[in-house]
């Protein structure tokens, strides 16, 4: 038996994070990500769906022209 289980039912804060090393820029960067999952009787699934792209930051908003 797992010391931590997960309960039926419940949502879950799913945190992932790497560090990355980019070259031109001499630096390690961290790139992190957190999802919302539903773990319930028909196993997990996620929230509001898997993110499935990069949100860029600044990000780029047709209606200001950028």
């Amino acid at each position: 038996m797992a010391d931590n289980q997960l309960h039926k039912n419940t949502v879950y804060a799913i945190e992932l994070n790497t560090t990355v090393n980019i070259p031109e820029w001499k630096r390690d960067i961290r790139i992190m990500l957190e999802e919302a999952g539903f773990w319930g009787l028909n196993g997990f699934r996620y929230v509001n769906g898997r993110q499935t792209k990069l949100l860029t930051v600044p990000r780029v908003k047709d209606h200001q022209g950028n």
